[in-house]
C-alpha cells in the first residue's frame, strides 16, 4: 500500500509524493522533498506547512514529518523561523 496525495491545499505541489510502508518514512520524506528543492519545484522561501498540517495529509505520524524537516535544516535546505 502507499501513501499518495493528489491535490494539495499547501503552496507547492505535493503530487507523485509516494512513501511506502516499511522502508523508512521519513528518510523518503526528506528525500522527496530535498529533491523537490534542488529541482526548484518548492522555493527555499515558501512557508512549509506544519509537521502536523503534512503528517495529516500524508496519513503518517507527526514523529515522521519532524525528522524529516529536523534532516532537512540540519543540511541547509529549509530554516526555521
Amino acid at each position: 500500500m502507499q501513501n499518495s496525495i493528489h491535490a494539495s491545499p499547501f503552496p507547492f505541489d505535493l503530487t507523485g509524493l509516494h512513501l511506502a510502508p516499511g522502508k523508512g518514512l521519513a528518510v523518503q520524506l526528506y528525500q522527496s522533498l530535498r529533491d523537490r528543492i534542488l529541482k526548484g519545484q518548492i522555493d527555499r522561501q515558501v512557508k512549509l506547512p506544519t509537521t502536523r498540517e503534512l503528517a495529516l495529509a500524508l496519513s503518517i505520524s507527526r514523529t515522521t514529518v519532524v525528522r524529516a524537516y529536523d534532516q532537512l535544516y540540519a543540511e541547509g535546505y529549509i530554516s526555521a523561523r
